[in-house]
């Protein structure tokens, strides 16, 4: 970020140097990629469309801090998952199913999979389709893998089933 962020941040009550986890990363990441897609063009106005995107971005974030429906998880339990989840993510190409990551964190499914939608605001089934999602689209702008090679890295076992999912979300 450039010179100024600092009072940016303070005047969004979001604190500098600070680890946040916000309950709606979704938000956040779809503003991300609109903020990746206005960087790369050449468009007339790009730096002040960028601007604006990165104060909605603040904004989103900072409503997000002060409406946390979740003061019943406590700080270890949320660390668990937020851990837990990033090694599901770095392993898109596992089998993973709600049993298998339930069983990763130690607890049952019913559990875990309502704590997972209490934390980042999606079932894990969800999370994980979005995020291989999200793969295939970067490795098909900047790879020349073939759609069923790429499918077979992200974990589908049948190249039908990936196209009709990501037919489905992009």
């Amino acid at each position: 970020f450039g010179p100024g962020v600092e009072e940016t941040l303070q005047e969004y009550g979001i604190k500098f140097d600070t680890l946040y986890y916000p309950i709606n990363y979704n938000i956040c990441s779809s503003i991300i990629q609109e903020m990746e897609q206005v960087f790369f063009s050449d468009r007339f106005l790009r730096d002040q469309l960028l601007n604006v995107k990165f104060n909605e971005l603040l904004i989103r974030f900072a409503q997000s801090l002060q409406n946390d429906p979740q003061p019943h998880i406590d700080k270890d339990t949320r660390s668990a998952f937020i851990t837990f989840r990033l090694y599901v993510l770095t392993q898109l190409d596992k089998p993973w199913t709600v049993k298998r990551m339930a069983d990763g964190i130690g607890i049952s499914q019913s559990r875990f999979y309502a704590l997972y939608k209490d934390i980042f605001g999606c079932s894990p089934t969800t999370d994980l389709i979005r995020s291989r999602i999200d793969r295939a689209k970067r490795m098909l702008a900047l790879s020349n893998d073939s759609i069923s090679n790429i499918a077979t890295q992200l974990g589908y076992s049948n190249v039908s089933h990936f196209m009709r999912q990501f037919k489905a979300i992009v």
